[in-house]
């Protein structure tokens, strides 16, 4: 991996392309941004890079701003377009990840699709302007690379046999979290007419001694990371190479629990570009003007067994203590919640699901609730199918092999879908297929259940009457307000934590 070619640029916003004559080479995958190895969330080849005993520590190029476009022709025929964000908690993974690949989508659905790169972790997410003024706002850098990859599609799409006018952007874990920053800011206004947010939406303010969301976190999680990683001034950060940067965050990693670590990287609020939450903007007349659909898995935390394989066997109360401070009244009303809903479960497991809905679950139902108070149109998702034999179950990102028809990608059947008998498999496709008609459906006319249900039952919009959500799986059905009792103790805490 080369040092930096242009060290000032590294920090720095995004500039759009320069224009090329004549036909450019485009048909392999650019570099995956520069990030730390981990095995966990991807092949070290499918990120670019040579396997090896050990695995390297890092993988990737700061030379790496790429989109990638599927389409089925290159004609007039204005297809929708579905653009993907990955994920990868904004300081792993890459656009170029199989798993990740729209070749189906386009094939199978006639859609346009496309997916990016953006930067990661100290490059694209944290705020170096504590080290020099000029780099005021570099904590969303990889938020910029997002949108100036999404104009460029605006203006360039046609060409592909996509609609310019009718852009859904799609995303997952961070990805959703990204996408749902770039709404509230207005970026996307004029761009994305609907999004699609998978297990994701501005959880920095679920756990709020972590993930708080004021304009001066982001200040002080720098000089945080900063004073770890012994980088002291804007002249060395500048000075040292591209490994350099991603040893001493690799370094950083053993000191704290991977649920901390993956909340470094998140956007928060800073006054200006992103002046309000995602909460405000639901709430908001033009946020009504976006159709969303928004889902989870039902066992969210079941992926961080991967990092922490005692993460299900802890008392509940010591994983209520992860969370922080919580009045006794709090403490005493979740505890009893979760018994209530999960009365057959084991401490350790209610204490997943607690996490679950923490992170993931009961951010997604706040900004659903305010949509529904705003009469905004809104579909909601619970993708319920477990990995069999594994204690993951529902885990987080369980959902995306099924989304992208990838399910026989090496990640995938090692992860996710293992092979399995003929039935079963072709259970698998139905719901596969099932799930990506209702995204292409969505996508196309804003409404989850046209052109066909793919055997889905009907689908309603969620509002505050039934709170009706989807839920995914070989037989799937309606559930009305599943997440109530939880909810009703959630939402209060979530509404107190984040201000608004």
């Amino acid at each position: 991996m080369p040092s930096r070619p242009s060290a000032r640029c590294a920090f720095a916003p995004p500039q759009p392309v320069t224009p090329w004559e004549g036909i450019h080479d485009a048909a392999s995958f650019g570099a995956a941004s520069a990030q730390v190895f981990d095995p966990l969330e991807a092949l070290i080849e499918d990120l670019g890079g040579e396997p090896a005993d050990p695995p390297p520590v890092f993988v990737g190029s700061e030379d790496s701003l790429t989109l990638n476009i599927w389409t089925p022709r290159a004609d007039a025929g204005r297809r929708p377009v579905i653009v993907y964000i990955h994920g990868g908690a904004n300081w792993l993974e890459s656009s170029r990840v199989p798993v990740y690949h729209g070749d189906r989508f386009a094939a199978r659905c006639d859609i346009v699709f496309a997916s990016l790169n953006y930067r990661l972790g100290f490059f694209g997410f944290l705020d170096v302007g504590v080290l020099d003024p000029d780099y005021a706002g570099s904590h969303i850098n990889g938020l910029r690379d997002q949108l100036l990859a999404l104009q460029w599609l605006k203006r360039n799409v046609a060409a592909f046999g996509g609609d310019p006018d009718n852009i859904t952007v799609m995303g997952e874990s961070a990805g959703s979290v990204d996408t749902s920053w770039l709404l509230a800011s207005g970026a996307l206004d004029g761009i994305a007419r609907r999004a699609v947010l998978m297990s994701g939406v501005n959880t920095v303010s679920a756990v709020p001694q972590r993930h708080a969301d004021d304009s001066g976190e982001s200040a002080r999680l720098a000089r945080e990371l900063l004073e770890a990683a012994q980088i002291v001034s804007m002249e060395q950060l500048l000075a040292i190479s591209t490994q350099d940067i991603l040893s001493r965050h690799a370094e950083l990693l053993g000191g704290y629990h991977m649920l901390s670590i993956d909340s470094w990287f998140y956007p928060r609020r800073d006054g200006t570009t992103l002046g309000r939450s995602p909460y405000e903007w639901a709430s908001s007349a033009d946020g009504a003007a976006i159709d969303l659909m928004i889902g989870t898995t039902a066992y969210e935390m079941g992926l961080w067994l991967l990092w922490d394989d005692q993460l299900d066997r802890r008392p509940f109360a010591e994983t209520l203590a992860f969370l922080g401070p919580l009045d006794d009244a709090a403490a005493t009303a979740l505890t009893q919640a979760y018994r209530r809903a999960f009365p057959d479960a084991g401490e350790g497991e209610r204490g997943m699901h607690l996490l679950s809905d923490a992170v993931f679950v009961m951010p997604s139902v706040l900004l659903a609730e305010r949509r529904a108070a705003a009469g905004a149109r809104t579909w909601f998702y619970q993708f319920a199918w477990e990995i069999p034999g594994s204690p993951m179950a529902a885990a987080h990102a369980t959902d995306l092999p099924f989304a992208f028809d990838k399910m026989d990608a090496v990640q995938s059947r090692q992860m996710f879908t293992p092979p399995c008998p003929a039935p079963e498999e072709a259970q698998r496709q139905t719901l596969a297929w099932a799930f990506q008609d209702a995204i292409v459906a969505f996508a196309r006319h804003g409404d989850p259940n046209r052109d066909g249900s793919g055997g889905l039952p009907h689908w309603p919009a969620y509002d505050a009457g039934d709170r009706a959500v989807l839920r995914l799986d070989i037989a799937s059905s309606v559930l009305a307000d599943p997440y109530g009792e939880r909810s009703a103790v959630w939402l209060p805490l979530l509404e107190a934590a984040i201000g608004t």
